[in-house]
């Protein structure tokens, strides 16, 4: 069954095509933006003009600038500036609604059609703040608004916001772990602000994002993410150690030529240190896993499995990353952790990524199948 916000988005793509004759009152610029009907900036008929003349300005540099991003405020926020701006040249954004809060400041929120008007899609629906600048206003991410309401505790060095229960011991643990890894880097505790939301929409909610029709739960920065220099990190989990995350973001930070990074040598970093994204299998799940596999299929190869990259998937997982996860705990037993931080700068591609699994574990890729038995202990 839908949702009544759902059928309310369905109402709007089936009267599109009746909102080109609808506007805002008020300046030419502001009659440039399309309203749905019974839509208004503000009561106030010179708050509207100034709104909508704003308004009209942002989401023209939205879809056209191409220096848009480079306002220190939407690199901030490129999680939610970078999920419009993938849209914002093939959309048609529409005007929801808008209300004040308190000290001139409103909350706009628009919707982005994408497609014709015969064939509509709800692409996404955008929540702004807009604060009053001299006689006009300035638009931006309400993320600061929308995450005052969190709870906060600290643990070490990590300030954790967060939604209903909180647990310590969790928490310990991912700082814990951040410290380690920071002194595998050679690097100086960084303070962290985790804000560990309860699920997905919470997340997106934060950023101001009310739908994006891109995102699941097994899109790659959905589960969470370092930004803002690395001193914020945000996850729609609900969990206080969730690390998959924070692991990639961290090294990634931190390496020395991040355009080398061998990203399912990452990703299979960050599944040994914090259990594999969302579903969080352990290292003893996930070489079960395979074992089952190769019960089920013992003609399969898993050289030509991992060279499959993302088409290959055992467990519904995408198993070259699996695979990158056992190599690095078979190097960090021989040869310690910082040592099994040193494929991740294998290229790219990879190109190097044989090379070095030959010089730290003699491993060529005649004998990856049999290693890979080997390490998930057939």
């Amino acid at each position: 069954m839908m949702s009544h916000r759902s059928l309310c988005f369905a109402s709007l793509a089936l009267i599109f095509p009746l909102l080109a004759a609808c506007a805002s009152p008020g300046s030419s610029k502001a009659k440039q933006t399309v309203f749905a009907p019974g839509a208004s900036l503000s009561e106030d008929e010179s708050v509207a003009d100034a709104l909508g003349s704003a308004l009209a300005e942002f989401l023209r540099s939205l879809k056209e600038d191409g220096d848009f991003m480079e306002d220190p405020e939407r690199q901030r926020h490129g999680f939610f500036y970078g999920s419009l701006r993938r849209i914002a040249p093939q959309a048609t954004p529409v005007v929801l609604k808008s209300y004040p809060v308190g000290s001139g400041a409103y909350m706009v929120t628009v919707a982005f059609y994408t497609g014709t008007p015969d064939r509509l899609a709800l692409s996404r629906v955008a929540e702004f703040e807009a604060l009053p600048a001299g006689d006009s206003y300035r638009f931006q991410c309400a993320y600061g608004r929308n995450t005052a309401r969190l709870a906060q505790q600290t643990v070490g060095d990590v300030t954790f916001r967060f939604e209903g229960e909180f647990d310590q011991e969790r928490a310990a643990n991912f700082v814990e772990t951040k410290g380690r890894l920071e002194a595998l880097r050679g690097r100086k505790p960084v303070p962290l602000q985790y804000d560990c939301f309860g699920g997905l929409q919470g997340l997106l909610r934060a950023f101001g994002l009310v739908h994006d029709a891109s995102k699941c739960n097994f899109l790659e920065r959905d589960l969470g993410f370092l930004w803002n220099g690395g001193q914020r990190y945000s996850t729609g989990t609900g969990d206080e150690s969730y690390l998959f995350g924070y692991v990639r973001g961290m090294l990634a930070e931190t390496a020395s030529d991040p355009g080398a990074i061998y990203s399912p040598y990452l990703n299979g970093v960050a599944a040994y240190y914090g259990g594999y994204g969302l579903s969080g299998d352990t290292m003893e799940d996930l070489a079960s896993q395979f074992r089952g596999e190769w019960k089920r299929r013992p003609d399969i190869d898993f050289l030509e499995e991992f060279k499959k990259g993302r088409k290959s998937s055992v467990h519904r997982h995408f198993s070259h990353y699996v695979m990158c996860a056992f190599l690095f705990q078979a190097i960090v037993e021989r040869h310690g952790e910082a040592v099994g931080l040193q494929p991740l700068q294998a290229g790219a591609d990879g190109e190097r990524f044989f090379t070095q699994l030959e010089s730290l574990l003699g491993v060529t890729e005649a004998d990856f199948h049999d290693t890979i038995l080997g390490l998930i202990k057939v």
